[in-house]
């Protein structure tokens, strides 16, 4: 069947605005292959731009589909990514209660992360410092990927290897970093490696060295990754979650599991997009203050779903925030599919 028309947008421009035209029926050839998606059109039988990086060693970019009214692409393989059904559902009713698009709130963001002071890096005193070199993530993370090991129980690998050979074509890469015991007295070797995910999600790969049991521990997504010595596996990110998410793991029995937080740190110094509600308590209806929309704000922390403010005036309050691409706050929303 005709796919239709593809508007292809390189990620390197991160505005999006520079694109190329390209006319496909039935799987692209070469480098630009893709599986055909499910589009829900918009009044002008225009489907919203889709943020994917499907394959994006070789696409690296977003795509918009123009197709008939009442006509549908439908996938050709049971493999079809779950993430690809959720962005084009979030894309075809992209917007918020300020008019924003997702691509006006992911350059904002940008903007933001670039700004000095704004990202956090990991306080890595005595540490060994590895930059994960990717262009393509250059353009959607400002912050940059990278991981922090005491090179006294680590060596450096920093080597591109393919994990399915065979599997998946194109194939899909990751980069091991390192080879490190989580401890000085740690019996267990560990593989750290980078994955930037099918839809730029940037995650780090805990993998056993040893073929006596099951290689594979877990992944967890984030920018950073440190691992200092002290038997924990730290990584923080604002990847798939509204903020900048700082978490702890541990390995037990093969698995990573994450110590437990009542709240997580946000610490996030951003500005109302819109008139807010605070509460004197999460989830209780006693107000504490009226903020005005385009005022200085500081997100402290987050408590199931909601957020403690600091406001200019040094007054705190509690307001709920679902996850999602709309939110009143300016910055704080969820990056990610």
């Amino acid at each position: 069947m005709d796919w239709g028309e593809i508007l292809f947008h390189h990620f390197h421009n991160r505005h999006l605005q520079e694109h190329r035209r390209a006319k496909v029926s039935g799987p692209a050839k070469g480098k630009m292959k893709f599986q055909p998606l499910y589009v829900i059109p918009n009044e002008d039988n225009i489907a919203h731009p889709i943020h994917i990086c499907y394959y994006q060693r070789y696409i690296q970019g977003v795509f918009v589909f123009r197709i008939e009214e009442g006509e549908v692409m439908r996938p050709l393989s049971l493999c079809f990514p779950a993430f690809v059904c959720a962005i084009i559902v979030f894309m075809s009713s992209a917007g918020n209660a300020v008019g924003q698009s997702v691509s006006e709130r992911f350059d904002m963001l940008y903007e933001y992360y670039s700004t000095e002071g704004n990202a956090f890096h990991y306080n890595v005193g005595g540490l060994a410092t590895l930059d994960v070199e990717s262009p393509f993530f250059d353009d959607i993370f400002p912050e940059g990927i990278c991981i922090y090991y005491d090179s006294g129980i680590a060596r450096t690998i920093n080597e591109k290897f393919e994990p399915y050979p065979g599997e998946i074509d194109p194939p899909h890469y990751r980069i091991r970093l390192i080879r490190t015991r989580l401890a000085p007295d740690g019996n267990t070797e560990y593989f750290i490696d980078f994955d930037p995910g099918m839809s730029a999600d940037p995650s780090f790969v805990v993998t056993r060295t040893d073929k006596t049991t099951r290689s594979r521990v877990q992944m967890a997504g984030g920018t950073e990754c440190m691992i200092p010595g002290d038997g924990f596996i730290y990584i923080h990110g604002h990847t798939n979650s509204m903020f900048d998410m700082h978490r702890r793991y541990r390995v037990v029995n093969d698995e990573l599991v994450e110590e437990p937080q009542e709240m997580y740190y946000v610490g996030m110094k951003t500005e109302t997009l819109e008139e807010i509600t605070l509460t004197v308590r999460p989830g209780f209806p006693e107000t504490a203050a009226v903020i005005p929309a385009g005022k200085p704000v500081t997100v402290l922390v987050s408590y199931n779903d909601r957020y403690l403010i600091l406001t200019e005036t040094g007054l705190t309050g509690w307001i709920g925030i679902a996850s999602g691409y709309e939110s009143p706050i300016k910055h704080l929303f969820f990056r990610g599919d």
